[in-house]
């Protein structure tokens, strides 16, 4: 299958946390003040998603709701939001970017690919996150949706989120890279390990020859990749406000590297950095911010060619 290059991006911002409309200065707020997006060097347009949350009341701080009817449905809706953007600027020729928000917001951007693209078109999924986030409301320990949206990616649960958001069938689990989860949940490791995910963990990732020669295996056997990043993929040193700080992770100059080795396969039609504002009381929120604005520039930077798919 041939590369065309990228001519245009859809950047689609995601202004909540799990099921909550927040209103404090995100980092996609930063992202447009210092000309982030201009690193691509091809057109952008930005679109902000919204869905009507009030439907959902929460308790005072909260940011979902417990009960898993409750929160999958509104994540369908949310989801469905992200799906109908992405999809719109993936019709138009653009590549899409999503920024803001949590991993539980992926799910409507492999929504807006499948709707685009057609059932029959192989994504690759490349999943780059401290945590494999494989769990279910039957397996989860917190109960947190933000720890599920893998596994509703693959179909193993939560159906009314996977298909609200436009994914009508599930990505195989063959066509999926999780990296590092170095820090799993025992019911979830042993998911992971009873199922045919390709698992790269920290040394496998901090190797380069590995890591380059587990993307070219996937961009082989698929028609596109989208690339998930959550910013707790690096060592804990360089995020220290995080909800979950998670140490013994790659140094930011690997991640950035290897986000160059996904982007050169000329697969990559999506692209994903989540998780980079936590308002919390915790100091390090700047420093947090700049290394994803490095992340992030890597893979702008280095986002020159993708699939060339005839819409559906």
């Amino acid at each position: 299958m041939s590369a065309r290059p990228v001519t245009g991006i859809k950047v689609v911002e995601v202004p909540y946390r799990n099921m909550k409309r927040v209103y404090y200065r995100r980092e996609f707020d930063d992202y447009k003040l210092c000309g982030l997006y201009y690193k691509a060097d091809v057109p952008f347009e930005v679109a902000q998603v919204s869905y009507d949350h009030e439907k959902y009341p929460l308790e005072k701080d909260a940011f979902f709701d417990s009960d898993p009817e409750v929160f999958c449905k509104a994540l369908g809706e949310l989801s469905h939001s992200i799906c109908r953007e992405t999809a719109a600027g993936l019709k138009k020729g653009e590549c899409v970017l999503l920024t803001g928000g949590g991993c539980e917001h992926v799910v409507g951007v492999l929504g807006g690919l499948q709707q685009t693209f057609g059932t029959d078109k192989k994504i690759g999924f490349i999943w780059m996150d401290a945590h494999g986030d494989y769990n279910t409301p039957e397996t989860s320990e917190s109960g947190r949706p933000g720890g599920m949206p893998l596994a509703v990616a693959a179909g193993r649960g939560c159906d009314v989120w996977r298909k609200g958001a436009g994914l009508e069938s599930a990505i195989p689990t063959e066509h999926i890279i999780l990296t590092d989860g170095r820090n799993l949940d025992a019911a979830e490791k042993q998911a992971i390990e009873e199922g045919n995910m390709t698992v790269v963990d920290t040394a496998a990732f901090n190797d380069t020859q590995t890591w380059e020669k587990t993307v070219r295996r996937l961009a082989d056997k698929v028609d596109m990749i989208y690339l998930h990043m959550d910013l707790d993929i690096l060592d804990g040193k360089y995020i220290p406000n995080s909800l979950f700080v998670e140490d013994n992770g790659p140094e930011l100059e690997t991640v950035m590297n290897n986000i160059r080795i996904v982007m050169e396969t000329g697969k990559v039609m999506a692209f994903s950095l989540v998780s980079v504002t936590f308002v919390n009381g915790k100091p390090g929120q700047d420093s947090r911010t700049l290394n994803g604005m490095r992340l992030l520039g890597a893979g702008l930077g280095n986002w020159k060619e993708c699939p060339d798919l005839e819409t559906k």
